[in-house]
């Protein structure tokens, strides 16, 4: 980010775009307080220089709210409100900003910092880039004064270059300078004059007349003088007398070197390619090849193709004893043409020896080349041809003699030439980058930062050519720090400014790629820098240049082979961070309504196919509005969801950075983008991107004075809010929506509000709110004939009644809502209602319609892509899975119901997965897991507020802590549970803690107090209709009959949970229930014959692998054994049951090590409690 005085006053992002304050006043502002950047102003001072011309005293308040309007201004453009600080004890405003920050600061660094360190090229390059007027439209004494102070400097520098360059007879560049310089020397009469010399030392004295006399036309009119006696006779004596240039002819310089330049000591990186190079030319040479090795080592500019070359070839030198040549081909040397073959060929062979006047005999490029390979035919030579053009001008350069090796260098791929063995270069890794960074900048590892090295290192875009220039900025200041230099880079408006040192420069590098593009081509290229968006393709690319896709993909092509783009998949392309930079550079020159109308051609085409796409997926509610789309030329086909959740996800980093960037410029796009990527940001679990966009497109509303859209985005914030369990900002969002729908008459929006406001209420366990919602969502919906919306408030409100136990009003609802979404085609709400109607299954006991109901979803969700509801489906598979004691499957389903959850940001869906997983580990008998997944739950809970959640993790944490024995964290924690379950009116979750606390109770010796318990509990869940909480109940109830040895009861107790257990499916609770009889049989034969229980429950427990209720069976039939006195059968039972108790830290442990010891003393019984708990 840079705050621009020079040029249009404002503050200029990453990607170009200036943002300017609102009002003059607030730009004034700006202006002050960034020429005074990090340095107070006082009040006084500040008033002065904004409003001292004034004929009006600001009124009290006013400078109060341009600093607010300058402070948006900033936020706006990416920076922050805090910048702007107020010290009271001083009353002074200061902009807290680096000063290099400010083009003007940073500008007058940079001229000062060339000058010091006499680097006339930087300071030429600094002088020739920066033609912007400082503070254009601010016309008051305070702008007089400012600018004259920056004319001294700035004029100052131009003398001293001026003079450099005349002494050092660079003419040229001199007179390159006379137009960027223009207004510097219409101020000053001895630059004119220097001017005027270099004109004339250049040969070009006949313009010196008309030059002049357009500086002194401005002259008069600016400045109202006219120029001095003595420059007028300056004048006339250069043009009257010229000194003429001095020149020399490039061409008589030697194309051709003798042998190798100097290699690069301590090369660095590039192993693997260095290694393929290598291999393919020792395999050529031990398979006795017959042809020509050829090996074009082709890449972006900069990226060290020659430096490979050359490093490439010392190393191969010794294989080719008759010698070896590097022949620069100028494919892009500056102001040089490529060299041709009938040049090339004349400096190859007269560097092997042949004589001029046999040359001038092969008039020919046929003849030189026959002569070339002729002379080749018995050598083994190496031929390193740099910088090559085309395939046509490398072939006949080519020897003919398998003997040779030739390496070529170009930085366009070479795809003519047959028999090549090509090698792209792509930029360094990071660690190549930061090993030659501090190896150039004689900087260590151990004294850089290692976090700043990387930061240059990317900065630089791991470019050879970028990082060596910035290592010799780092080794000729040895007093910057890497992170001094790696914030210059970042806060560089135009990075390349920075990329240069002496005569290399990346900007040049990349100028003699660019500078002979053919037209169509630079185009297309210029428009790249336009595009917002890290990709493209060909569909986009048409829509940019207003072409065809076909003609776009060939233009695509060319550039990709010219390295101008790389091609990140099929047809997609990208640009290089540095070249990217230099495109937008570029595209800044273009005419700004050609600019603005190819953003908007391409808004219009992502907008299309956005919509498009978008009417394959899933809706979640009837718009109340439609888009107005204007169709691209050439639109792009999606076929089916598949196709359409592909494009969006490809495009989805595009959108954003295109919302970013354009929502200023272009607002109508970015409403109807918010709104029509909703479905899908929705369903494919984007929330937080989700969020970025809808809150851009919220300030735009607002800004735009759009109370629709205003709505609607508020309405689809407050949705992302609530499935990112931010509850209170999604009511906060939703109640609005709703007030602003209520104020314009928008039923359908009233009636979308109150959905997900019931929504919210339901998930806050605020039934009564949510029921009252949902039900004015449903009439409304009614009213105008939504069937969606009706489908969806029923659903919701299915969901409510189920929470507040009222299973028949949950069943008719939810099955009403499936009838809509049947009828209306709805695969999601179908999926959705289905998943519902799966846990009222469960709930009732009726785990197979459970289980087919929740597979159905699952499927559904699968089909369309949502993340969501896949989540939701596994997890209420997992459920099932548990409750029916398939707990390998269980903890599957809900392992992965977990992974989706966390992917797509739903805490909730965290918390109740992990809650889930908790009690798939306590009945696995994995204790230390089952505590760390429901103290895990109940975190996010607590966070998140979501009361139901504490309870039901409380629960499960309550439980493990019984199972460990640990009795009065067990009772804290079910007594916290069963009053939030009280509280929020869940009789379901009261049910269930009851159930448990009568355990707890029982296991403390309380029995009253757990037989109250359990009765309140079967009551709750008779109540409900709970076939598990019932059977759960009896279960308890009997147990405690047994301890108050009132055995008929237990019997009878026992009987009913295992009939209801079996009635539900539940493996689990059936092996318990066994255990429990075979307990009382011991005690009173007509419970039934104890041995077939403990066996039957160690059947079960294995079946459903629950290891607690195996240990418990065993000890059980151990028991049996004692009582015949079959000591021998009864110790290895024991033995086993001890070490399962022990893996999985059972309290019971303690208890078995205790009757083994008194087994092995001979002891006359085993007197036990009932093993199970």
């Amino acid at each position: 980010m840079e705050i621009q005085l020079l040029g249009a006053i404002g503050v200029r992002t990453g990607n170009g775009n200036v943002h300017s304050p609102p009002r003059t006043a607030a730009m004034r502002l700006l202006a002050v307080l960034a020429i005074e950047a990090s340095t107070q102003v006082s009040e006084t001072a500040l008033l002065d220089a904004v409003w001292g011309d004034s004929r009006r005293t600001p009124a009290p308040g006013t400078l109060r709210r341009n600093i607010d309007f300058l402070r948006d201004t900033l936020a706006n453009a990416g920076g922050s409100r805090d910048w702007v600080t107020w010290d009271p004890r001083s009353h002074s405003w200061t902009l807290a900003v680096n000063p290099r920050v400010v083009d003007y600061h940073r500008f007058l660094d940079e001229i000062d910092i060339a000058r010091t360190d006499a680097d006339w090229d930087r300071l030429h390059h600094a002088l020739s880039t920066q033609q912007y007027q400082l503070l254009p439209t601010i016309e008051n004494g305070w702008a007089d004064t400012v600018r004259h102070h920056f004319s001294l400097r700035r004029s100052a520098a131009v003398k001293a270059l001026f003079t450099h360059l005349l002494n050092a007879h660079r003419v040229d560049d001199l007179v390159a300078l006379l137009g960027p310089c223009e207004d510097d020397i219409v101020k000053d009469e001895t630059l004119l004059r220097m001017g005027s010399e270099a004109l004339a030392a250049a040969g070009r004295h006949a313009e010196i007349t008309t030059w002049e006399s357009r500086i002194a036309d401005r002259v008069r009119d600016e400045r109202g003088a006219g120029r001095s006696a003595d420059t007028y006779a300056h004048l006339q004596r250069l043009i009257a007398d010229p000194p003429g240039p001095t020149t020399t002819n490039a061409a008589s310089a030697l194309a051709v070197t003798l042998g190798l330049p100097r290699d690069i000591p301590e090369f660095i990186g590039r192993d693997q390619e260095l290694h393929t190079l290598l291999t393919a030319v020792q395999r050529a040479t031990d398979s006795g090849v017959t042809t020509i090795a050829i090996h074009a080592i082709d890449g972006m500019p900069g990226v060290g193709k020659t430096a490979l070359g050359i490093h490439a070839a010392h190393l191969l030198a010794p294989r080719f004893p008759d010698g070896q040549l590097l022949l620069k081909l100028d494919a892009h040397a500056p102001g040089q043409k490529p060299r041709t073959p009938f040049d090339a060929l004349h400096s190859l062979l007269t560097a092997i020896g042949v004589h001029a006047d046999i040359l001038s005999r092969h008039k020919t490029v046929g003849e030189r080349e026959l002569l070339w390979r002729t002379l080749t035919a018995n050598r083994r030579m190496l031929l390193v041809l740099d910088d090559a053009a085309t395939s046509d001008q490398v072939a006949p350069l080519l020897p003919a003699t398998p003997g040779c090796l030739v390496i070529i260098t170009s930085r366009n791929r070479l795809p003519e030439l047959d028999d090549v063995y090509p090698l792209t270069l792509d930029i360094l890794s990071p660690d190549e980058g930061a090993q030659m960074l501090l190896r150039l900048a004689h900087r260590t590892p151990e004294t850089t930062n290692a976090h700043e090295v990387a930061r240059i290192v990317e900065l630089c875009g791991r470019l050879p050519i970028a990082i060596a220039i910035i290592a010799s900025q780092l080794r000729i200041h040895p007093a910057w720090s890497t992170r001094y230099l790696a914030d210059q880079l970042a806060h560089a408006y135009d990075r390349l400014d920075e990329l240069h040192a002496g005569e290399r420069s990346v900007r040049a590098v990349f100028d003699t790629s660019v500078h002979d593009l053919p037209t169509d081509q630079h185009e297309l290229f210029t428009l790249l820098g336009v595009h917002h968006g890290p990709e493209i393709d060909e569909y986009a690319a048409a829509a940019l240049a207003d072409t065809t896709p076909a003609r776009a993909r060939h233009l695509l092509d060319a550039l990709y082979t010219r390295h101008l783009i790389q091609e990140t998949s099929p047809r997609r392309y990208r640009l290089h961070d540095l070249l990217r930079v230099y495109a937008h550079t570029h595209a800044t020159h273009l005419d700004p309504e050609h600019q603005y109308q190819a953003t908007t051609r391409v808004l219009d085409y992502y907008l299309h196919t956005t919509y498009t796409a978008a009417s394959h997926l899933p809706i979640y509610r009837t718009p109340s509005t439609t888009a107005t789309l204007t169709p691209p030329r050439h639109p792009q086909p999606i076929t089916d969801t598949s196709h359409a959740m592909a494009w969006l996800t490809t495009e989805l980093l595009t959108f954003l950075t295109a919302i970013d960037h354009t929502h200023l410029t272009h607002p109508r796009h970015t409403l109807h983008l918010s709104t029509t990527l909703h479905p899908f940001l929705r369903t494919a679990g984007h929330w937080h991107h989700a969020h970025t966009i809808h809150h851009t497109a919220l300030t735009v509303a607002i800004r735009t004075h759009d109370p629709q859209a205003h709505a609607t985005t508020l309405n689809d914030l407050g949705t992302m809010y609530r499935l990112r369990s931010e509850l209170p900002a999604a009511q906060e969002a939703l109640s609005q929506a709703l007030h602003l729908y209520t104020k314009i008459g928008d039923r359908r929006g009233q009636a979308n509000a109150l959905k997900e406001l019931g929504t919210v209420y339901r998930l806050r366990v605020e039934l009564p709110a949510a029921q009252e919602a949902l039900s004015q969502s449903l009439q409304l919906f009614t009213d105008i004939g939504d069937r969606l919306g009706q489908a969806n408030a029923l659903n919701d409100l299915g969901t409510v009644y189920r929470l507040r136990s009222e299973l028949p009003a949950a069943q008719e609802a939810l099955s009403q809502a499936l009838h809509l979404y049947t009828e209306i085609g709805d695969r999601r709400g179908q999926a959705n209602v289905l998943n519902d109607l799966g846990i009222v299954d469960w709930t009732r006991g009726e785990l197979p319609a459970a289980q087919k109901a929740s597979s159905q979803s699952l499927q559904l969700f699968t089909d369309i892509g949502d993340r969501l509801g896949q989540g939701n489906a596994l997890k209420d598979l997992g459920l099932v899975y548990r409750l029916r004691g398939e707990l390998p499957a269980a903890q599957k389903a809900l392992s992965q119901s977990l992974q989706l959850f966390t992917d797509i940001g739903s805490r909730i869906g965290q918390g109740n997965a992990l809650n889930d997983l908790g009690t798939v580990y306590r009945l696995r008998g994995e204790l230390p897991a089952a505590q760390k997944a429901s103290s895990q739950s109940l975190q996010l809970f607590t966070d998140i507020g979501d009361r139901l959640g504490q309870a039901n993790a409380l629960n499960g944490l309550g439980l493990v802590y019984r199972l460990r024995g640990e009795l009065p964290a067990a009772q804290k924690a079910l007594s916290q549970s069963l009053q939030l379950f009280t509280d929020i009116g869940d009789r379901h979750g009261q049910a269930n803690a009851l159930n448990a606390l009568g355990t707890v109770y029982r296991l403390r010796g309380e029995l009253p107090a757990a037989q109250k318990a359990s009765s309140q509990s079967l009551q709750l869940c008779t109540d409900i209709g709970d076939l598990h909480g019932q059977a759960n109940a009896h279960l308890e109830t009997g147990i405690v009959h047994h301890r108050t040895r009132e055995h008929h009861l237990a019997i009878t107790h026992l009987t009913q949970a295992l009939y209801l257990f079996t009635q539900v499916e539940n493996v689990d609770g059936q092996a318990e229930t066994h255990n429990a009889l075979g307990d009382l049989s011991l005690d009173h034969p007509a419970a039934g014959d104890p041995h077939i229980h403990f066996t039957t429950a160690l059947t079960l427990a294995r079946e459903c692998d629950s290891r607690l209720h195996v240990a418990n069976a065993l000890v059980g039939q151990a028991r049996c054994h004692y009582r015949t006195g079959n000591n021998s059968q009864a110790v290895p039972l024991l033995q086993r049951a001890l070490v399962i108790y022990l893996e999985i830290h059972a309290p019971e442990a303690t208890q078995i090590t205790n009757l083994l010891h008194a087994l092995d003393a001979d002891s006359d019984r085993i007197d036990t409690p009932p093993s199970h708990s």
